[in-house]
């Protein structure tokens, strides 16, 4: 096999990946997976530390004014004019 992907290996750590028991069988095998699985461990849990931020107050009107005019224009329907 192939070396996986870091996304795989990320999936695999995750419980999510398709070909769990293939990986698997590769990590018994691979030393510089296994090393590069660790990293990845080392990575999440460190992320996992992080505190993470109220939004605050208005923050949903922020993302809306930010995000808003990227949007596409939404096309009217005649039935839109009738109603009052």
């Amino acid at each position: 096999m192939k070396h996986p992907k870091e996304e795989e290996l990320i999936a695999y750590q995750d419980g999510e990946a398709t070909g769990r028991e293939t990986i698997a069988t590769h990590l018994g095998d691979c030393p510089e997976c296994q090393a590069e699985l660790a990293r990845i461990d080392a990575l999440l849990a460190a992320l996992n530390t992080i505190p993470v931020p109220e939004p605050g107050e208005g923050y949903g009107q922020r993302v809306w004014q930010q995000i808003s005019p990227r949007l596409p224009q939404r096309r009217s329907h005649w039935w839109d004019f009738t109603l009052p």
